[in-house]
């Protein structure tokens, strides 16, 4: 059943697949600045740093650029991501550029520089330019100029501002592009601070005073007064004392940085305006930002910030100590080391407490956002403060953390996926078993059990769906809701309906699809009447207007009437705002609801800030008014829909036109497809194909995609099949088409059996690999559940992954894969 090649074998597949997610895993989890720990530490080399970090991530490479070889730095640059178009996205290849030259690679570094794609290079020169020799700056620059976009960017607004301080003779030129880069953007105070920093003092104090309201203005004189002089300086700082007097005296304070570092004569006033902030959290910031700058007030503000809250303590600390003497760092660090191990921070990142403390004072931002630091982030930066002795023990512990995969909650999951499919009953049992251990040991119970649900028997199902139920968390994160259907699915009516109404009414939901996949499996559950009740009240929850169209399918004699009424009662707005809310609704419309409708669809094209909202009402109504033989009352839409909506709804009604449209659509139609000018071909080729022209689909000069292939595929004759399977395969082996997804395997179906052997672990392989650069738990959660699509109907249906390994495996090589997802814990992680 497998492929001869042993690398091809389901299980080789799956093991490569496995432990390449993992090192991913553990590269993506490692704290930012923690493998130049390591590095420093002696526990890893340079290389191995290098061989193990995210080489996606910029930011990992950046702070280990530091800590490279120059034959290192080198490799890393010329290997390095080039496709960031903003400042955010070059920080790696900043921070190897900047480590090569300082070790006297200039003429390696320039001639990295020169092949740059043009924004990548604009941004990185903009950063390294002043590191280059004069001669090749200035070629660095013209080079840069030549092609650099300049649109409303403010990346290019402060690129423009690098290059005017490299080329102090064009700087007046530079500085009108960049605020012209800026397009409709407001000026940031960071920029203002850059514009002063190369020179543009007077060009940057009057963009600060442009600013009418002095919650504006205040931060944006407080970035450029440090630059000023003379009158321009006290006139400045005038402005700026009257705006943070009027802010403090409306009860707000400036969370924006004092004008710093001051002047001996402006320090006092600072200090007394830091002092007398009664928030102690604003005093502490406030203190801590004048203490990077002026370290005769670091005591103060240590003994501001040891009044906080321990997670605010921690982060206010972590920020005074690049500012404190080498001592008392290793104290300060030891006790916010000492804070961080008792703190349960459970949240992914800080960056909304964190961005107040001040941050590096050499190296001014180039942009508007810090990096989101996670806690893992924070406690790294924490331990490079450490003392020796501590330090060493302390990476060794990060690193450990970061080693840990939080996953056996889908490895319980995909357990019970692949050993759903074991012939032997007592084997499926022992792996169910051995699913639901698992899971209930995770740290996300419900997330393994509600996949468990959908592979077991029916006589199990009730009560592991109660247990599942049971280890819900209080509060339903993303996560969460996208997997619940197959735990709606399989409770009680009633359990059902509290389950979507908490739901409803905690408002958790953010993703409209999942919201509809969790209404249709609780339909399917039979929750239909206490769902209908909810949404019909008064007290209608938020999100209704998205779900109450499914309940039309499953809806009774008395509801019905009800329920439509509801659906189609905003159709009586001109605007339609709602049309494809109402979709799913259409197929069980009544004839008459159905021609009330099309009557208040407008005659001319609908466009809104919300997309085309006409056209798929018409395309929906289509077929069903066909089947009714009202295909008629549609008509008089159809010249103001397009040719491609036109074309499609004709499509759908095919079977029901008269033989002489239908000949002339048909040829309207194919002659589109011949040319690759149809623009709905998912909706067009399946409508043809039941009208009787699947075999001249197949015949088609462009060949149509895989899954449309797949659509086609039960309404191919015998004759035309080996041409089908044909197209298949070319497609398969060609690595540029979308076939190599799990959701593409899936659209193959039954052909999956039809393809040769070799072809299909080839796709297996493919998107096994392709799956893994994503991490351990994304691989295991593909093995589990299909990514979601506009079918609520498949949750419990295998992936196609899953389906295609267990094909290539067979009843005989099926064991051996359970046996490596249950043993996931002996696999290397790094």
């Amino acid at each position: 059943m497998t492929s001869d090649d042993p690398d091809r074998q389901p299980l080789a597949l799956l093991r490569r697949a496995l432990e390449r997610a993992a090192r991913q895993t553990v590269a993506r989890q490692l704290p930012i600045e923690l493998p130049g720990l390591l590095v420093e530490e002696g526990i890893w080399s340079p290389a191995e740093a290098l061989e193990r970090i995210d080489s996606d991530s910029a930011h990992h490479l950046a702070a280990l650029a530091p800590r490279l070889p120059r034959e290192l730095a080198l490799a890393a640059l010329a290997r390095a991501d080039t496709s960031g178009d903003s400042f955010h996205g070059v920080p790696g290849l900043v921070a190897l550029a900047d480590r090569a030259l300082e070790l006297g690679a200039t003429g390696e570094v320039f001639e990295v520089l020169t092949r740059l794609p043009a924004e990548a290079r604009g941004l990185v020169i903009a950063r390294v330019g002043e590191r280059l020799p004069p001669d090749l700056r200035a070629s660095a620059v013209r080079l840069v100029l030549a092609d650099f976009p300049l649109s409303g960017d403010p990346d290019a607004c402060v690129a423009r501002l690098l290059l005017a301080g490299l080329v102090p003779e064009q700087r007046d030129a530079l500085v009108r592009e960049a605020l012209h880069a800026l397009g409709e953007f407001p000026v940031e105070p960071y920029q203002l601070r850059w514009m002063a920093r190369i020179g543009a003092v007077a060009q940057a104090v009057e963009q600060a005073r442009e600013h009418d309201e002095p919650r504006l203005r205040a931060p944006a004189l407080a970035a450029v007064i440090p630059w000023c002089d003379g009158r321009q300086r006290a006139k400045s700082w005038a402005t700026w004392r009257e705006d943070v007097t009027a802010l403090l005296a409306a009860g707000r304070r400036p969370d924006l940085p004092l004008p710093l570092p001051a002047r001996p004569d402006e320090l006092a006033e600072l200090v007394t305006l830091a002092r007398g902030l009664p928030q102690p959290r604003a005093r502490a910031v406030a203190l801590a930002h004048l203490a990077v700058h002026h370290r005769e007030y670091v005591d103060e503000a240590l003994a501001a910030v040891r009044l906080l809250d321990d997670l605010d303590r921690v982060l206010g600390l972590a920020s005074l100590l690049p500012a404190l003497a080498v001592t008392s760092r290793h104290e300060v660090a030891g006790e916010a080391w000492a804070l961080l191990s008792r703190l349960d921070v459970d949240r992914p990142s800080i960056s909304d407490l964190f961005k107040d403390w001040p941050g590096p004072i050499d190296d001014p931002p180039v942009e508007s956002y810090a990096i989101s630091p996670t806690p893992a982030d924070l406690r790294t930066r924490v331990a490079v403060h450490l003392a020796p002795v501590q330090r060493r023990e302390a990476a060794l512990a990060l690193l450990a953390a970061a080693r840990r995969i939080d996953d056996t909650h889908y490895r319980a999951a995909a357990l019970a996926a692949l050993g759903a499919h074991l012939p032997d009953p007592e084997a499926r049992a022992r792996v169910f078993a051995r699913a639901e251990a698992l899971a209930l040991a995770s740290t996300r119970p419900w997330l393994g059990l509600v996949h468990l649900l959908a592979r077991v028997d029916p006589e199990v199902r009730p009560t592991l769906a109660r247990r599942a139920l049971g280890s819900l968390p209080d509060e339903l994160d993303q996560e969460t809701l996208h997997n619940l259907p197959p735990l709606l699915a399989a409770l009680t009516p009633d359990d059902a309906a509290a389950l979507v109404t908490r739901i409803l009414l905690a408002g958790s939901w953010s993703i409209v699809n999942d919201l509809q996949a969790n209404v249709a499996a609780a339909l399917r559950a039979g929750a239909v009447r206490p769902l209908a009740e909810l949404l019909l009240g008064e007290d209608a929850p938020h999100g209704g207007e998205y779900v109450l169209p499914l309940l039309l399918r499953h809806a009774d004699a008395e509801l019905h009437p009800r329920i439509a009424a509801a659906v189609l009662e905003p159709f009586e707005d001109e605007h339609l705002w709602q049309f494809p809310e109402i979709l799913p609704a259409v197929p069980w419309l009544s004839p008459d609801e159905r021609a009330w409708l099309v009557a208040r669809i407008p005659r001319e094209a609908l466009h809104s800030k919300l997309g085309n909202r006409r056209e798929p009402l018409i395309l929906a109504l289509a077929r069903p008014l066909a089947e009714e033989g009202a295909f008629d009352l549609l008509r008089p839409l159809l010249p103001g829909a397009g040719r491609a909506y036109r074309l499609a709804a004709l499509a759908d009604a095919l079977p029901f036109l008269d033989p002489s449209e239908r000949e002339r659509v048909t040829k309207q139609l194919f002659g589109d497809l011949r040319r690759g000018d149809c623009h709905l071909t998912w909706h067009v080729v399946p409508a043809l194909a039941a009208a009787g022209h699947a075999d001249a689909l197949v015949d088609l000069p462009t060949t149509l995609d895989t899954r449309n292939l797949a659509r086609i595929a039960p309404h191919v004759s015998a004759d035309r099949r080996p041409r089908l399977l044909e197209l298949l395969v070319r497609a398969a082996l060609d690595e540029s088409r979308s076939l190599a997804t799990s959701t593409g395997l899936r659209a193959l179906g039954s052909l999956r059996r039809e393809l040769p052997r070799d072809v299909l672990a080839r796709l297996c392989e493919r998107v096994l690999a392709d799956t893994a650069e994503s991490g351990r738990p994304e691989l295991l959660r593909a093995l589990v559940a299909e990514a979601r699509d506009d079918d609520d109907e498949h949750d419990a249906v295998d992936p196609g992954l899953t389906s295609a390994l267990v094909e290539l495996a067979g009843p005989t090589g099926l064991p051996a894969l359970v046996a490596l997802l249950d043993d996931l814990d002996a696999a290397p992680s790094s």
